[in-house]
């Protein structure tokens, strides 16, 4: 591809030709993204706990965990806002279909 031309697959295109643009993934950024599909594995399996009306045990050890799950996705929600990192939109809209998920009747 020749410096000029465009393409409409920019991720595809060295990142040495985006001057002046940050190319590397900041911490912050990597830590959220691993914080958000941590949090849906753990509520996913959560809300599969919690809706389990065989173990009643098992209901409840569900609602801890998205508890907890919902609690650590709040504080990370809480950072990335402080920090105007980028990865608080994912983080959001999956804390918000965790909370739909849980209180949708079916």
């Amino acid at each position: 591809m020749s410096p000029g031309q465009e393409t409409c697959f920019p991720f595809l295109v060295n990142p040495a030709s985006f001057a002046g643009h940050q190319t590397s993934m900041s911490t912050l950024d990597l830590c959220l993204l691993l914080v958000t599909f941590g949090g849906f594995l753990s509520g996913g399996w959560a809300i599969y706990w919690a809706r389990g009306h065989a173990y009643p045990g098992r209901a409840l050890w569900g609602q801890w965990l998205f508890t907890c799950t919902i609690a650590i996705s709040g504080l990370m929600a809480l950072v990335a806002a402080f920090a105007k990192a980028q990865g608080l939109a994912p983080l959001s809209v999956l804390t918000t279909l965790l909370v739909v998920g849980m209180l949708w009747e079916y």
